[in-house]
């Protein structure tokens, strides 16, 4: 399900995190390709701390560091280049960082880490707002109710 140059990247995280997007989407059992990893980690970090921790995450792989100034708060994203390539956010979609704790305790445990409900990605994905997430939760609800 996941390439070993993830897994490798995935194997090298010490801080909290929850897995978001697609790939988490993947982990609780909805059929999609070969999607990218969204990984939020533990916004306790601070920014400082979020950005040498993607670092040390990162390992050997290329990080691309981007600032989304007018999300509601401010929040950045890294892209690990790894294969798939794995973002890796302070702050999902339709979330705040007091979220992050509540979350982690009701998340499911998978081998690739903590997932939250499938609830909680949908809403997510909502949020964002972008037509490809749409299609996403469509496609989740269509498998959800066993239809086309």
């Amino acid at each position: 399900m996941i390439n070993r140059d993830v897994n490798d990247v995935l194997r090298r995280i010490k801080s909290r995190y929850l897995l978001f997007g697609t790939f988490a989407l993947q982990v609780h059992g909805f059929s999609f390709g070969k999607p990218d990893t969204d990984l939020w980690l533990d916004p306790s970090l601070g920014m400082e701390g979020w950005k040498d921790a993607v670092r040390e995450i990162a390992g050997p792989h290329e990080i691309l560091f981007r600032d989304h100034p007018d999300a509601v708060p401010p929040c950045q994203s890294a892209r690990i280049h790894c294969t798939p390539h794995m973002d890796i956010i302070s702050r999902p979609s339709g979330h705040t960082d007091a979220d992050f704790d509540p979350l982690y305790d009701i998340s499911m445990r998978s081998r690739y880490g903590l997932v939250p409900p499938v609830r909680v990605l949908l809403r997510s994905k909502l949020h964002a707002g972008r037509p490809k997430d749409y299609r996403h939760v469509m496609r989740v609800g269509r498998q959800i109710l066993n239809i086309w």
